[in-house]
This record gives C-alpha cells, sequence and structure tokens, in this order.
C-alpha cells in the first residue's frame, strides 16, 4: 500500500502536473475538473486555470480516448504509444452500423473524410459537420461516435470547448511537433504495462487487463514478456508481479501509513481504478458505496492510505461547500486536516470554502 502511494503521488508529490500525468499514464477526464483534481492531489500548488492552460493553450496535456475506452488527459508524447496499444478496439462504426442498421464501410469511409477534412486545423463541433456530410447527419445524433473512431485512429483529440459544445482538432494541427511513430501494438503493450507495474505494482495480468481494458490474453502476454526484469511476490492476496528494479524499494520501510495525510480524491481517481481487487484499498462491505453501476467511481476521503468515506463539493458564484460522509466517526484531528484538504480544493477552483460539513 506504502509503495503504491509513494510511486502514484501521494506521499511526495511530482513536480508538475506534466510529470504526474506521465507518472499515471493518463488521468481519466470524462468530467475534466476530477482529472484536474486527480493531478492537483499529487502536486504543489495546481490550479483549474493552469490545467486549462496546460490544455488549451500550451498544450502540455491533450484529452483523448485511452484506456478503458475513457477519455483521459495524457502528455502528448504518449499519445503514438496510447494509440498504438489500443488501434485494434472495435470501432464505435462498427457498433453503431450493427446496432442501428447501415453499412458499416460507408460509415467508416466518410469518417475517414471527416479526419482528412480536419488538417484545415480549425476546431469542429458535431454540428459543424451537419449537412457538410448528409450520410453523417443520424450517426451524429447519436453523440461523438466518429471523432471517437479518429481519436483511436490517431487523428483528432479535445480542443477547447465552445461553452457545452465538446471542439475535436486534428492532431497535426494542435501538437504539430509529436513525432508519430507508434510502435507496433504488442510492443505499446509491454512498454505501458512495464511503467504500469512501476506505478501500480505489485500486480497480476489480471490488473493489468482491467486497468487497459484488454482481454486477458494480452494482457498475460504482456507481463511475460517481462520475466527477465520482473519478480514474483507474494502479498495478501496471492502472487503478483513486481520490476526488479523496484524490488528493494518495495521491501524497504516506508513512511508509516498512519502519517500519510487524509485525501480527498475526487471521482475515477486513478488510485481507484488501477486494480481489479479493491481489497487493499477498502473493506468488502464498502464497496458499493464508492463502485456505483454503470462504471460510476464516487470521489472517496482516503485516510491512512484506505478508503474511508465519501464526498463531494458544490459551488456557488465564488464559492464552495464540501460534504464529508464518512464511514466512522473521524477524529478532531482528521477533521481539521480533511477541511485544510477541502480548502485546498476551493483553492484549487480559485474558490473560497464556504462550508464544511461531515455527516
Amino acid at each position: 500500500m506504502a509503495f503504491r502511494l509513494a510511486r502514484s503521488g501521494l506521499i511526495e508529490p511530482f513536480d508538475s502536473q506534466e510529470a504526474a500525468a506521465r507518472a499515471l499514464i493518463g488521468a481519466q477526464a470524462q468530467f475534466v475538473p476530477s482529472a484536474g483534481l486527480t493531478l492537483w492531489n499529487r502536486t504543489n500548488g495546481l490550479t483549474h486555470a493552469a490545467l486549462d492552460d496546460a490544455l488549451y493553450e500550451r498544450r502540455t496535456l491533450v484529452k483523448l480516448w485511452g484506456q478503458r475506452g475513457t477519455l483521459h488527459l495524457y502528455v502528448p508524447e504518449d499519445w503514438p504509444l496510447i494509440h498504438a496499444a489500443f488501434r485494434t478496439r472495435r470501432s464505435w462504426a462498427a457498433g453503431a452500423a450493427a446496432r442501428f442498421g447501415g453499412d458499416v464501410d460507408a460509415l467508416e469511409a466518410v469518417i475517414a473524410r471527416v479526419g482528412a477534412w480536419m488538417r484545415h486545423g480549425e476546431p469542429t463541433t458535431r454540428a459543424d459537420l451537419v449537412g457538410r456530410w448528409e450520410e453523417l447527419d443520424r450517426w451524429l445524433r447519436l453523440g461523438n461516435g466518429p471523432f471517437m473512431d479518429l481519436a483511436q485512429a490517431g487523428v483528432v483529440c479535445h480542443a477547447r470547448p465552445l461553452g457545452s459544445k465538446a471542439r475535436f482538432t486534428h492532431r497535426e494541427a494542435w501538437v504539430p511537433d509529436v513525432a508519430w511513430d507508434p510502435p507496433d501494438r504488442d510492443v505499446a503493450g509491454v512498454r505501458l504495462t512495464r511503467r504500469y507495474l512501476g506505478r501500480y505494482g505489485p500486480a497480476t495480468y489480471r490488473d493489468v487487463g482491467f486497468w487497459l481494458g484488454v482481454p486477458a490474453g494480452d494482457a498475460k502476454r504482456w507481463v511475460a514478456a517481462l520475466a527477465g526484469e520482473s519478480v514474483e511476490v507474494e502479498t495478501e492476496d496471492g502472487m503478483a508481479t513486481v520490476l526488479g528494479e523496484d524490488l528493494d524499494a518495495l521491501l524497504s520501510p516506508e513512511p508509516a501509513l498512519a502519517s500519510v495525510r487524509p485525501r480527498l480524491l475526487h471521482r475515477f481517481d486513478a488510485l481507484l481504478l488501477a486494480h481489479r481487487d479493491k481489497g487493499w484499498v477498502i473493506d468488502a462491505d464498502r464497496y458499493k458505496a464508492v463502485w456505483r453501476k454503470a462504471g460510476y467511481v464516487e470521489a472517496v476521503v482516503l485516510i491512512g492510505g484506505r478508503v474511508g468515506g465519501t464526498w463531494r463539493y458544490d459551488r456557488r458564484g465564488t464559492r464552495l461547500t464540501v460534504r464529508l460522509e464518512p464511514f466512522d466517526t473521524l477524529s478532531r484531528a482528521t477533521k481539521r486536516e480533511l477541511e485544510q484538504e477541502a480548502s485546498g480544493v476551493a483553492g484549487f477552483f480559485g474558490l473560497s470554502l464556504d462550508g464544511f460539513q461531515v455527516s
């Protein structure tokens, strides 16, 4: 537990949001503020304004679909690797045509034409495409599926939204300095698995498959490819794999978990998504309080390295209120520390903490 907390930046912070995103191999970003808080928890003084600047001005982070078919924030240099690892995933077009009826080849062809057209460099919304390609109209009414396929093909990522409307832009226009040299899929999978083990190990191939969202056979092959530089260790849950270079760090005394300050991890935090079995971080009878239906993951209170409750925030104007629902009674000292964390969350948004409530 201490090893995983330390390697994921929850004991000693990373130097920057980019360093954190690189180390975590992406921060899930279905909801960008959640990804921002994932990075805020692992850096010093990060603000939402700085995150916005990195995403849409300096472009040192990119938002695109990655592992498990979900949106993540990555460093641009990781895009070729992410693309290579997931490019065999079933296309959105194939699924949509099978479900609603249609010619999948024709649909994929027009999506490819959209990608070529987007090289003009201007960010594009779904509405921008309506009327330009009549045959796409019915599909665009279903959502961002065509852009998902273009992202999987390594063509587009998210640009700054236009109000509530998502906008997409071509890779070559958005991050032209990224060397587009995606490796073979298995090479990419092994590289990602090595990095995963260095941050989230010890782990099994089933953990790797769960985290990446790939078939167990792929994950097993990628872990096996690292046999010359990994070792098997016995954990409370059975045998697991860790990189040989990390064995001393795993076995060395780490800061006592009781001394690790409480944290407010927001929805879909990397620590909560990295392993198939959550027993190391939460009691089994509390599992459903965090992992909800349809893959929803609640924001959690981390106390002593384990999930000790859930929390939410409400924004009203320039003020923010944080509400905690701990599983057990909190000590006064822990409440004070968590109130400081809540103040930090407000600071991330450039707001003041208006209320701190504990149920």
